[in-house]
């Protein structure tokens, strides 16, 4: 009998070993992470993250600074080309200030070195925020650049001369609108007046856009009928008649864009609200005879005011204007019917004349003697700019600048303790149906001392929370913004050169007596200013006048000043602006020195 074969005693127990390994293995896999190791492996995560997410930021944070610093260095530049081409361009080449009944003949060919003005408003030496930096430009006036470029604004043509097209004969040259306008011009044939037509375009794409002479004027059926001197395609748009080419519209030649253009033009730098503005007119390069808008028979097209509804003269134009009294009458007391009354647009040939012997225009006609306080020489006027009274933002009556809201104290506006500056009026402020001005203005024919206009010396006006004037916001929406060439800027401070001091100083600094620009009340001895109206105590100007000039003190009619208030040729010009760059968080500095001297 065979014996069955056993494990031996050490194989069993190898096996029952391995057999225990095995499940203290299956065990050890079923178990789940301690909270000690899950607080441990959470915080690695964490401190990873944080980790990345400090790079992140870092990065992002330096490309945001970079941006910041890019745009600041744009804005920068863009401010630094802006101002120095206004000032190249200015007309005032030669900076030093006619002085009373100068006998400008002896100037020769030097006067016209010294056409139009140039002005600068330090107010209060310790406020840099209430500057006021304003001059006339020309383009043809440029010594240290090459720009030629026009100066470009809104114009709108006149609604009553530029009826739309209604008909167009097929391939001919005669065209119809509705309305009867044979009076614009002589009835017959080779009529010999020139139109303009705007946006009409041929059916083949062909625009006919361009000036015609008409041979033929004749009124169908209460329509005006037109016959051209050559045939206009056949029109897929109509397009609107313009009877008048001597308006603003048309000044750069194309009609229908709705844009003027000139070579010269009043130019206004101020901050108000935390906005650099700079306000552009343009002065027509019109001769005498096209100073004002008119029809080609003569007949001026703006007679009486110019009031559109919803607005003003400058919301439709962007030109330097003046409002014209008329011709006054004995016992007219309201101005309603005044002969001649109504807005004038300023022009190079006339306006930027400062000779003293320039023609004068009759402002308005009574008899001798003149009642008060009126004087024989409030009856004519030269019509130059460097006379203040027709210059933006200049009382038309008084000729003192209106750069404050309220009077102070004293009650009594242009004095030296006025508050709540605004510089100049702003571009929505301008084209409000309540501001009018120059487009209309109360008139009262028997004492012009109480002319009303938005920059009389008599109007009291009020600053909302976001510093527009109120009584000027009735449509906040209207160009807003149009004239703004900087936001968020702190301070705009402008400095002479004082010649005597061999230094950059505010007009007006009493730390200087011995400057050339110093003002005091107690100090005659050493005061420099020979205008204490234009330019009072803590209101502190300087202008470059015109022989003719006179201001009257407001309150006080009788009271008048032919003298420039400083006689110190300005030889050169220091701007400083700051402003704060959102985007990085960081305050900038513009410094701008500009010679106003030109090189040989």
């Amino acid at each position: 009998m065979k014996r069955s074969h056993q494990p031996r005693r050490s194989e069993l127990s190898r096996r029952r070993t391995l057999r225990s390994v095995v499940r203290l293995h299956a065990q050890s896999s079923d178990r789940a992470f301690t909270l000690v190791e899950m607080m441990i492996a959470v915080a690695l995560v964490l401190l990873i993250m944080t980790m990345f997410a400090e790079i992140f930021q870092i990065a992002t944070s330096s490309l945001s600074k970079q941006r910041g610093l890019s745009e600041n260095d744009q804005r920068a530049r863009l401010l630094n080309t802006v101002v120095r081409a206004d000032l190249d361009k200015r007309s005032f080449r030669d900076v030093i200030p006619f002085t009373s009944n100068q006998d400008t003949r002896q100037l020769g060919g030097l006067l016209l070195r010294r056409t139009g003005y140039w002005y600068y408003a330090e107010n209060d030496p310790s406020d840099d925020t209430d500057d006021v930096l304003q001059f006339t430009t020309q383009v043809s006036n440029r010594s240290q650049s090459t720009d030629t470029t026009p100066y470009l604004g809104l114009a709108v043509p006149f609604s009553f001369l530029s009826p739309a097209i209604t008909a167009l004969d097929v391939n001919g040259p005669t065209f119809t609108v509705n309305g009867d306008y044979s009076a614009f011009f002589s009835t017959g044939t080779a009529v010999g007046r020139h139109i303009w037509v705007s946006g009409s375009q041929g059916a083949n794409g062909q625009s006919n856009d361009g000036r015609y002479l008409v041979d033929n004027v004749s009124v169908v059926g209460g329509n005006t009928q037109f016959l051209l001197d050559r045939p206009i395609a056949q029109m897929a748009t109509l397009g609107t008649l313009y009877l008048s080419e001597f308006q603003p519209e048309l000044d750069d030649g194309l009609p229908g864009n709705l844009i003027g253009q000139s070579s010269a033009a009043e130019i206004a730098y101020y901050l108000r609200g935390g906005n650099l503005y700079r306000r552009v007119l343009l002065i027509r390069d019109a001769d005498t005879s096209g100073a004002q808008p008119h029809l080609e028979t003569g007949s001026p097209i703006l007679v009486g005011d110019y009031a559109p509804s919803n607005g003003s003269f400058w919301r439709d134009f962007d030109y330097s204007a003046f409002y014209n009294r008329g011709n006054y009458s004995p016992g007219n007391s309201t101005g309603t019917d005044l002969v001649g009354k109504g807005p004038r647009f300023h022009t190079v040939s006339q306006s930027l004349n400062n000779d003293a012997n320039a023609p004068k225009e009759v402002a308005f006609s009574l008899p001798l003697p003149l009642p008060a306080p009126l004087q024989i020489q409030d009856q004519f006027r030269t019509i130059s700019l460097g006379i203040p009274q027709f210059r933006f933002g200049h009382d038309p009556w008084t000729g003192v600048p209106r750069e404050f809201a309220g009077p102070g104290a004293d009650g009594q506006l242009g004095n030296y303790d006025d508050t709540g500056f605004i510089g100049r009026f702003t571009m929505s402020e301008c084209s409000q149906s309540a501001f009018g001005f120059p487009g209309t203005m109360s008139i009262n024919s028997a004492n012009p001392t109480l002319d009303n206009s938005p920059v009389s010396m008599r109007t009291t006006l009020n600053l909302d929370t976001n510093n527009a004037i109120s009584e000027f916001t009735t449509n906040p929406q209207l160009r807003r913004g149009a004239d703004i060439l900087m936001t968020n800027v702190l301070s705009f401070d402008v400095k002479v050169w004082d010649p005597l001091l061999g230094l950059f100083v505010d007009l007006g600094d009493r730390s200087y007596p011995t400057g050339s620009f110093y003002f005091s009340t107690t100090d005659l001895a050493n005061n420099k200013c020979q205008n204490g109206v234009y330019s009072p105590s803590n209101k502190y100007r300087y202008d470059t006048w015109h022989p003719k000039a006179e201001i009257i003190q407001p309150g006080s009619p009788n009271n008048r000043y032919p003298n420039p208030p400083f006689t110190t040729q300005v030889n050169s010009v220091q701007i400083t602006i700051n402003y704060r760059d959102i985007s990085s968080d960081q305050i900038r500095q513009v410094t701008i020195v500009q010679s106003l001297i030109d090189p040989n």
